[in-house]
């Protein structure tokens, strides 16, 4: 479920007209931003963006450009950061939030094959209150009810993706630790396209040689 401004849960357009309807209902909202995909560090340039919240990533660290980013964003009027470590980024914020550790607060991993993993929390979080907590804290602040439960979370999820006869979901639940491989090619569908379109190289290649004996 990455975040990915033009499109929503399930690889749908966010201006899909049901996916809004949906998104309205669940949060119960009467409307939703009608300017989207805007690029953020155009918005940062133009001092449109005010106020900056980023969690779970460290742009300046992970720049090719240290110094631009870092200008880039010092022209927010409030930067927020969340993270588990003091990354470069989180140098330069107003205030810090520290971060759960995934195994502290349980949840999802989404793959690029569309595959949910869910995974519940094995210790508790050293931090007073989980990186989900404190969000839904924030949201509940602004008037949006948010649940802090990941289990909760993934169930909206699921709410969202599409509907429609050709589409077919399967559901695998494993209680303890599954030595088995689930699928081919990793998380990375780039990998099995490459995989599939090497051996279809070779399976011509063959046709051709058999063509000219």
């Amino acid at each position: 479920m990455g975040i990915c401004m033009a499109f929503g849960v399930g690889s749908i357009s966010v201006k899909d007209e049901d996916l809004i309807s949906k998104l309205k209902k669940s949060w119960k909202v009467d409307r939703l931003p009608e300017t989207v995909n805007m690029d953020i560090y155009d918005r940062l340039d133009d001092r449109m963006l005010k106020n900056v919240f980023i969690f779970g990533e460290d742009p300046i660290g992970c720049a090719i450009d240290r110094a631009q980013t870092s200008e880039l964003l010092s022209r927010a009027a409030f930067m927020v950061v969340q993270d588990y470590f003091m990354t470069e980024t989180a140098k330069q914020a107003h205030l810090i939030l520290p971060a759960s550790f995934p195994v502290e607060s349980g949840g999802s991993f989404t793959n690029t094959q569309k595959v949910i993993q869910e995974f519940g929390a094995e210790f508790s979080p050293a931090v007073e209150k989980t990186s989900l907590a404190q969000i839904a804290d924030l949201l509940r602040a602004e008037g949006l009810e948010q649940s802090a439960d990941h289990h909760e979370v993934l169930a909206e999820v699921v709410s969202l993706l599409p509907e429609g006869k050709e589409i077919v979901y399967s559901f695998c639940n494993t209680p303890g630790d599954n030595p088995n491989r689930l699928y081919e090619h990793g998380c990375d569908y780039i990998v099995k396209r490459f995989d599939e379109e090497f051996a279809a190289s070779f399976e011509t290649k063959n046709v051709e040689n058999y063509e000219r004996v």
